[in-house]
């Protein structure tokens, strides 16, 4: 039974996929804190209102307009921020990554020419 769980972990990246969680949960929890009070606040001392209170009112339906926009760069922030992590700050593990598992050479620089 111990060598069947053991066989499980070892053969579908169960401790890869855990650390890949853990690590994407806290560097979701940065961004969203990096956001929530370097970015909202600066927004709003551009805007010179609070941003997430504009309400577009249609008849007798708001449109939380606002919120929808904060929603919006916080989903750009955050996207923008792992790309840049996954393709600048971790380019060469991954390429050494996918020439271990696949003995290809998948470099950028390789992909071009």
């Amino acid at each position: 039974m111990i060598l069947t769980l053991y066989s499980i972990i070892a053969n579908f990246g169960i401790i890869e996929h855990a650390i890949g969680y853990t690590l994407g949960l806290s560097t979701y929890k940065f961004i969203q804190t990096f956001y929530a009070s370097i970015v909202i606040p600066l927004m709003d001392t551009f805007f010179k209102r609070d941003l997430s209170k504009v309400i577009l009112t249609i008849g007798t339906t708001k449109l939380l307009v606002g919120k929808f926009v904060e929603a919006l760069i916080d989903f750009i922030v955050v996207v923008a921020s792992i790309l840049f992590i996954l393709r600048v700050l971790l380019a060469d593990v991954i390429d050494d990554i996918i020439l271990h598992k696949t003995g290809h050479i998948t470099k950028s620089e390789d992909i071009k020419s």
